[in-house]
């Protein structure tokens, strides 16, 4: 599942994603994730670097994963956009919620979006939010860990590649329980 091109399984990978992104999801879950994405290193670099980089760090994390952080939006706006498109598309808070203007969460809905046939939404996430954050991203870890910037920079190719127009492969899009 590792491919950086799009194609019909994007929504699978976007959930990937969103799975690799967030602090919430359980820990098989992240397991597999990695393993379906085939990322470099080992799954307890979560437990070590990974944390400190993405989800703590004093002040704050090396690379937010909150959008508006990272990419210095006004977070009011940002949330708003991404509370319109679950609104759009259904969706509403499951049993574990993060902000609406995290990275998992934009991974969540850019995957339901995929799998309802809207290809406007997915590319405004895409080119909103998830292709600026893997470029900010990388720029935060150009001198950092081989395997984060790896990790980063193949979220940023599956990013940049999404096809909003592309057909979305037959079977449900599994959510993670943040929104439903």
């Amino acid at each position: 599942m590792s491919r950086e091109r799009a194609g019909p399984f994007d929504a699978l990978v976007a959930i990937a994603w969103s799975r690799i992104w967030s602090p919430v999801v359980p820990h098989d879950s992240f397991v597999a994730a990695w393993r379906a994405l085939e990322l470099p290193g080992d799954t307890t670099l979560r437990d070590n670097l990974f944390c400190s980089t993405f989800h703590a760090g004093f002040p704050a994390p090396q690379v937010p994963l909150l959008l508006h952080a990272a990419l210095n939006l006004p977070g009011d706006h940002v949330r708003i956009d991404m509370l319109r498109a679950m609104a759009h598309l259904g969706l509403k808070a499951g049993a574990k919620m993060l902000p609406p203007d995290h990275l998992a969460v934009a991974c969540e809905v850019t995957a339901c979006a995929l799998k309802a046939g809207e290809p406007v939404m997915v590319a405004e996430l895409r080119d909103s939010y998830l292709v600026p954050w893997g470029a900010h991203a990388e720029a935060c870890l150009a001198e950092a860990d081989g395997d984060l910037r790896e990790i980063v920079r193949r979220f940023g190719a599956f990013a940049q590649a999404l096809d909003s127009t592309a057909p979305v492969a037959d079977g449900p899009v599994q959510m993670i329980g943040m929104y439903q």
